[in-house]
């Protein structure tokens, strides 16, 4: 046997075995698929988890308010690094005068505009008529200003999202929010 016809016969083999390996037709149950594969989260996902993000940050923020206190690590797991201390300033200025807020804001049909990469645009229809200040303890009314859109960016860091920067009412995009 030739030295060409060696190889020829070892290529052959090689092939027809590394072939055998795939399987056949006669596989009913198919191609398996790998055991690493990851369902990737859907645009639906990704949108119920901004409009829950924001759900979260306003939990926050009404139990600090209300309560007067602003703990050491307040708005570190809903709020954006860059926004936290924003927060914490308003928050501990409300607290420092005496000013606490009661009750609390309702918000209703929560819809992302935008969501790009890591940033997302949500809307929702807020009526903080529910929730109002209380001066050094002196009950005080606000004229009732009813339901009205308000937005946030809201960002992707390390695979959760977080409250960012509200968005001014002039740059919203239209959004009923009826009466």
């Amino acid at each position: 046997m030739t030295r060409g016809t060696l190889l020829t016969l070892t290529c052959a083999l090689t092939l027809s075995l590394g072939l055998a390996g795939c399987g056949g037709d006669d596989d009913p149950a198919g191609p398996r698929p790998s055991a690493s594969a990851s369902a990737s989260p859907t645009v639906d996902d990704e949108e119920t988890a901004v409009a829950a993000a924001y759900t979260a940050f306003l939990e926050e923020k009404r139990t600090i308010e209300n309560s007067g206190t602003v703990p050491e690590d307040a708005y570190e797991a809903t709020v954006a690094p860059v926004r936290i201390e924003k927060e914490r300033a308003l928050a501990r200025q409300y607290a420092e005068s005496g000013l606490v807020r009661v009750g609390q804001s309702e918000v209703k049909d929560p819809e992302v505009v935008d969501l790009s990469g890591d940033s997302a645009t949500l809307v929702v229809c807020e009526n903080e008529d529910g929730w109002g200040f209380k001066p050094k303890g002196q009950e005080v009314q606000y004229p009732d200003n009813g339901w009205g859109p308000r937005g946030m960016k809201v960002v992707r860091v390390d695979d959760r999202w977080l409250v960012a920067e509200p968005i001014d009412q002039s740059q919203l995009p239209a959004k009923d929010c009826g009466a």
